[in-house]
């Protein structure tokens, strides 16, 4: 029999000759292979599948394919491990250790657009603050003109993962569903990201929110002080994110209990 603990933050390997069972460990650890007798447990529980999903293993025999790219191959990867195509295009695209605050800069009508800047300055306060560590991801749609109109913040934010032109409609809806905030002008993208779970916070100006405000339980609205984008300030925007956020937290705090 074989019995050990690995304390957290240590390296851990396996020494013997073969056939001692180094690798028949790493598959009954991992669930490839089904024990006979005893348990696997992580942080003193039972290894669950969710857990086991987190867990990369390289067998002796390496299986990755020279004539696919790197995102596809983890694509296919989350494929195997149950998710559909658009969940494991978002798996693969967008990092599963850090907050993904997802933000629309685009919009059908150009007086709807907040600045780039503040959309900038948003991001940079709720990562010091209530969203900590967290990754802008830039969502914007096909063409030249979306393109261009959200142009601005990726030259704001040149660290962000641009998706602009790059997803199909279900693809989108899976990535804002990872999201831990979107934020945007009143678009299309808005209510899907709404749809998806995401808390949602749209930024409105010349349209009224009355009518067009997202909707749903995770979603809010924060308007200008006049007609134009320009007179909503980024203070009023990120007390309106701290309102939501609080909000989404209480209510997993309630329904968690």
């Amino acid at each position: 029999g074989l019995s050990f603990t690995v304390p957290p933050g240590q390296v851990f390997g396996f020494l013997g000759p073969n056939g001692a069972g180094k690798t028949t460990t790493m598959r009954a650890i991992v669930g490839v292979a089904s024990l006979d007798g005893g348990e696997v447990r992580w942080r003193g529980q039972p290894v669950s599948p969710e857990v086991r999903r987190r867990i990369g293993y390289m067998p002796e025999e390496r299986g990755l394919y020279p004539a696919m790219k790197v995102l596809e191959q983890l694509e296919y990867l989350a494929r195997l491990h149950g998710l559909t195509a658009a969940r494991a295009r978002a798996a693969a695209l967008l990092p599963a250790d850090r907050p993904v605050i997802a933000i629309g800069p685009t919009a059908n009508w150009l007086p709807k657009v907040w600045p780039a800047e503040r959309f900038a300055d948003l991001f940079h306060a709720l990562a010091a603050g209530p969203v900590p560590g967290a990754v802008p991801v830039i969502f914007a749609g096909l063409g030249p003109d979306e393109a261009a109109m959200a142009a601005p913040l990726r030259a704001a934010l040149p660290g962000a993962i641009d998706l602009t032109g790059k997803l199909t409609l279900p693809e989108v809806a899976a990535c804002l569903a990872r999201a831990a905030l979107y934020i945007g002008n009143d678009s299309g993208l808005m209510h899907l990201a709404a749809a998806a779970g995401a808390p949602t916070l749209g930024l409105f100006g010349p349209t009224s929110a009355a009518e067009y405000a997202p909707a749903g339980p995770r979603a809010a609205a924060v308007l200008a002080q006049g007609p134009d984008m320009r007179d909503l300030s980024v203070e009023a925007a990120l007390a309106a994110a701290i309102r939501l956020l609080d909000h989404t937290n209480a209510s997993r705090t309630v329904a968690t209990t």
